[in-house]
């Protein structure tokens, strides 16, 4: 089952283990709204491995019941909250690499867009702080990313980070403006 608990700053329990899917779950990503809330984006196995995502509220009191984003099979998720207060989430589905937007309360803004039209895998998207959004993933084995404004527009296209074989990519924001991206050689 797809779970999650909250914890303070401290490391005390605010909300024991809640489950969001009582169905097979992989490939979790949950990331903070700019309202307060969160989306807890998952590939279901136990719905034809479509793509879903809930939103909860802070205190782990459910805001939107699950919502397909993808209704094909779906991997490699990961969502970003985006500075506009929308969410980006980018997947995988019939091996491309695709993203769709939502607004905070979870109602559709961009419709799926394809970022790689070849094999893809191992995605991180991570909001920029000039409110772009970077998306990294594995294409041909190497490490490649794309970056987007907010509405889902591209800026920069296709980009090479590491020519050898790439694997478990993880991209973050840093807050002089720039990105680290972190991935296995």
């Amino acid at each position: 089952y797809g779970n999650f608990v909250i914890y303070d700053s401290s490391g005390n329990v605010v909300k024991s283990e809640t489950t969001f899917n009582a169905g097979t779950t992989y490939k979790i990503s949950a990331t903070a709204l700019t309202n307060g809330n969160v989306l807890i984006a998952y590939q279901d196995g136990g719905s034809s491995n479509y793509g879903n995502f809930v939103i909860y509220d802070s205190s782990g009191t459910i805001v939107k019941s699950e919502t397909t984003f993808n209704a094909a099979s779906t991997s490699y998720v990961s969502a970003t909250a985006l500075t506009n207060g929308n969410v980006l989430i980018a997947y995988i589905s019939s091996y491309y690499g695709n993203f769709v937007i939502y607004d905070s309360s979870g109602t559709i803004v961009k419709s799926e867009t394809t970022f790689n039209t070849g094999s893809t895998s191992f995605i991180s998207a991570t909001a920029l702080t000039n409110g772009n959004v970077l998306i990294a993933y594995i294409s041909s084995y190497y490490g490649n990313f794309v970056i987007y404004d907010s509405s889902g527009t591209i800026v920069k296209s296709e980009t090479t980070f590491n020519t050898g074989s790439t694997s478990f990519i993880s991209a973050t924001a840093l807050t002089n403006g720039n990105v680290l991206i972190a991935y296995i050689d």
